[in-house]
């Protein structure tokens, strides 16, 4: 499932020809990197792109297929006290609707990009659209 993050952290440049290649193109401050700062839950995700305008990214969203629970009675501080299960499709479906639940009520406008760097990705995305005939996002 793809779904709509917001970013935090501050961006230092956007590179046009990375972009082209990746999608992203964007390097972030070393002591405040550009990041997705959001609890999704059970779930893993693989980054797909970035919209500087937007201040978000664009995720693949994976739940998970195995948990791990607490036994009943058991210690939170021993590992032995834990067991592994296989995930419930409808266990899986609620991962995913917690998830978006998550990232919609995740705070927006965190990034911190300056003009020149937003202009440089509005330049690019929009030679992008207009040579190539098609969105990038």
């Amino acid at each position: 499932m793809r779904m709509k993050v917001p970013l935090t952290g501050k961006a230092i440049d956007f590179d046009p020809e990375l972009a082209s290649l990746d999608k992203i193109g964007v390097s972030g401050d070393e002591n405040d990197p550009i990041r997705v700062d959001v609890n999704l839950g059970n779930v893993s995700w693989k980054l797909i792109s970035i919209d500087l305008e937007a201040q978000e990214a664009e995720i693949e969203v994976t739940p998970a297929n195995i948990i791990e629970e607490l036994k009943p009675g058991g210690d939170p501080e021993k590992t032995e006290d834990f067991t592994t299960r296989q995930v419930s499709n409808a266990e899986k479906q609620s991962f995913l609707n917690v998830a978006q639940q998550r990232a919609d009520a995740a705070p927006r406008g965190q990034l911190k990009v300056t003009s020149t760097i937003l202009n440089k990705y509005k330049n690019w995305k929009t030679e992008k659209v207009t040579l190539q005939g098609e969105e990038w996002l």
